[in-house]
């Protein structure tokens, strides 16, 4: 069973829950009514592990229980758990007591709109949260929601795929939001890039030559108090666990290696761009650390090639606001890198492919025989996710 999350944020964009999606090839290819029980199962195992901990970080996790699930009345230890109804269940007896059991054990319970007036679901008195999905319900569709008020409940709208349904979803009175818009540039046509984004570019350039030397990467650092000082409190944490203490930037460069430096001081650069929200730079990192850790997988038919690289720079284009092939070109990346972060080529491309479709639980698209055929199991992508949350989880703080 994998098991994925999808950042739940306020309008302030501050991380507040999980949106929790849990995936099996085997489910993929069973019948509806096995693939129920099957689902079930690996919800429960999920549940019983330490992954899921890990995986909430402390926060809440909204958790889609199958029907049969749902009445079982399964004994859960974990009560950061929202019970997630989907409008495709029905709401009989049998659902109603379930839903009882759950809230008398102090379980929030969101329901899922479904495009009707709601004030007679069963259900609603029950809820604490009401869902939207704005690839059915689009901002401007929705102006005869308002009777909800009255409920004292909180709209939380997931799927959102653009900044402008962003905004217009703040305005109706939603204050919890989920979607892949974050990922993805905010571009104004004729807008001139910033001061802060312009000094981005610059560093990027320098770090990312492929004929860059130790001096230069010296040099980009000392150009900046603040970079140095991030720099040494980050290789000095003991996420990197060295035993004595690095006093110099030319023994940070010499301990790290050139490919390990350039990639940390391309992230420090893109989390200094202060209008993008902390959760933006935890993304970025959970990619290039999944990314670095499939290529480990592979070995030696990646040597010479950083993937934590390649992850990292494929998020470029949400912070700088800017279309990635024009940051590409603008910092000239190797050809490799080039065609990993453009067309997706080769094993490199295919990792990368694979760490942003994980991250968008899209798991139908993933090429789950060209990654078992270079002897990626399933196992281990899930394992590769799960430890890039926990690696990042520690990094995050240290370059924010």
């Amino acid at each position: 069973m994998l098991l994925a999350r999808k950042s739940i944020f306020d309008q302030h964009y501050y991380l507040q829950s999980y949106q929790l999606v849990f995936y099996s090839v085997d489910v993929a290819k069973t019948a509806d009514k096995d693939a129920e029980s099957l689902l079930s199962e690996g919800i429960i195992s999920c549940f019983s592990g330490e992954t899921l901990y890990d995986v909430l970080a402390g926060k809440l996790g909204f958790v889609s229980f199958p029907r049969n699930l749902l009445i079982t009345g399964i004994d859960i230890k974990n009560k950061n758990l929202v019970i997630d109804i989907s409008k495709d269940i029905d709401v009989d007896d049998q659902v109603l007591e379930a839903v009882k059991v759950f809230k008398s054990k102090g379980f929030s319970l969101a329901l899922e709109f479904s495009g009707a007036d709601m004030r007679n679901h069963r259900l609603l008195k029950f809820a604490s949260i009401i869902k939207f999905d704005m690839d059915r319900y689009p901002p401007n569709s929705l102006d005869n929601i308002h009777y909800l008020e009255d409920h004292q409940v909180k709209l939380f709208a997931e799927n959102i795929s653009e900044h402008s349904q962003y905004d217009d979803l703040r305005n109706l009175g939603f204050s919890l939001f989920q979607g892949d818009f974050l990922s993805k540039p905010k571009i104004i046509e004729g807008k001139k890039l910033d001061s802060g984004r312009q000094t981005a570019m610059r560093l990027l350039s320098v770090v990312q030559n492929d004929d860059v030397e130790f001096s230069s990467i010296e040099a980009v650092i000392s150009s900046s108090a603040v970079l140095s000082y991030r720099v040494f409190r980050l290789i000095n944490s003991s996420s990197f666990g060295f035993d004595v203490p690095i006093n110099s930037l030319h023994q940070a460069i010499s301990l790290l290696g050139l490919d390990n430096i350039r990639s940390w001081i391309s992230l420090l650069v893109m989390s200094g761009i202060e209008d993008k929200p902390d959760l933006m730079c935890m993304n970025a990192l959970i990619r290039a650390e999944m990314c670095s850790r499939l290529a480990d997988e592979v070995g030696i038919q990646l040597r010479g090639k950083s993937l934590f690289t390649a992850g990292l720079i494929s998020t470029m284009d949400s912070f700088l606001d800017m279309h990635l092939i024009d940051i590409v070109q603008s910092i000239n990346v190797p050809d490799w890198l080039r065609e990993t972060l453009l067309e997706h080529k080769g094993v490199a491309g295919l990792i990368l492919n694979t760490a942003i479709l994980y991250e968008k639980t899209d798991f139908d698209a993933v090429k789950w025989d060209q990654l078992h055929a270079l002897g990626i199991t399933t196992e281990s992508i899930q394992l590769s996710y799960h430890d890039s949350i926990v690696r990042s989880a520690d990094i995050i703080s240290l370059v924010r």
